[in-house]
């Protein structure tokens, strides 16, 4: 499951003593079109740093909700790297234009509890049916304790429109819980990019909340990130995050396939630090992940996932 955004305690305390968390408006990133057929590489890598200009503009702003949740054990082991390397079902929640990739009906769920708090509960499911072109997907994400809680459900499409070139919108239904407090709901959209630069060099980009949606308490941010295989069964990750109200962030991780159905993962990054280690075991069709992730301040935390499909 995923990471639990830095200032959680605060929040939490916040709920407790039935109070909003404060935000100041802000306008979001928006990222620009861009095509494949005809293009140079060295167009698509113009286009990417536009897109990244506009997410490093991303204004600051306080004690958002629902700020960006790092799903799953396959990208907790790379030290949540995961933008350009997610496909298929993973997208759901990592990379809306990566979701095209893969056929037929996938599924994921994962669970976690960070730091061994049952206030930090967050619980995650989605589903994608792809015909290797055109992809749907649904997902439901879960975060919080009874004083205060984040329930997110999202709509995802996803197209290839070249081999090379996906793009994603995601619809988000936001619904907040407070104790003594009504509850409040909003909808908000992400967009996705995944482009293959060439076989096994992959660029990913994301933006959530794109459309400026950022009354009361809605995070907002962006994230870009590559992935190549630096020799065969070898991965390279490399992220680059920012979110609203806090500096950008790094990451970077290493995955390893030493037997046909098992992977090894390590990973470590900024904003929140952390250090990972991860594993993954595959069979007819199924996967099975693990990644433990330290905290230089809160300690460990243990996520564990399940994929089924392609």
């Amino acid at each position: 499951m995923g990471s639990i955004p830095e200032n959680a305690a605060h929040r939490i305390d916040n709920a407790l003593q039935q109070r909003e968390p404060r935000v100041v408006t802000g306008h979001g990133a928006k990222s620009g079109s861009m095509a494949w057929c005809g293009f140079p590489v060295a167009r698509i890598v113009l286009a990417a740093c536009c897109v990244l200009l506009c997410v490093f503009r991303i204004p600051v702003q306080a004690d958002a909700a629902f700020e960006f949740q790092a799903v799953g054990a396959r990208p907790g082991g790379l030290g949540d790297t995961f933008a350009g390397w997610a496909q298929g079902v993973d997208g759901v929640f990592w990379n809306a234009g990566a979701v095209a990739w893969g056929k037929g009906v996938s599924i994921t769920g994962g669970y976690n509890r960070p730091f061994g708090m049952a206030a930090l509960d967050a619980h995650a499911i989605g589903t994608v049916a792809s015909n290797g072109r055109a992809a749907v997907g649904l997902s439901y994400l879960e975060y919080g304790f009874s004083l205060y809680r984040e329930r997110t459900a999202g709509l995802t499409i996803g197209i290839r429109l070249v081999s090379r070139l996906g793009l994603g919108l995601r619809i988000r239904r936001l619904r907040l819980s407070i104790a003594g407090d009504a509850k409040r709901a909003w909808t908000a959209f992400d967009l996705g990019a995944r482009i293959v630069l060439r076989p096994k060099v992959i660029l990913g980009l994301a933006a959530w909340n794109a459309g400026g949606q950022s009354v009361d308490v809605l995070g907002q941010g962006g994230m870009a990130g590559v992935g190549f295989e630096v020799v065969p069964d070898v991965a390279l990750l490399l992220d680059i995050r920012k979110e609203a109200g806090r500096p950008a962030g790094v990451s970077a991780g290493v995955e390893y396939s030493p037997a046909r159905r098992v992977m090894l993962r390590m990973g470590a990054g900024g904003r929140a630090e952390r250090l990972s280690v991860g594993a993954g075991v595959t069979h007819q069709g199924f996967r099975i992940d693990y990644a433990t992730l330290y905290h230089t301040v809160l300690g460990l935390s243990h996520r564990v996932s399940l994929t089924m499909g392609r």
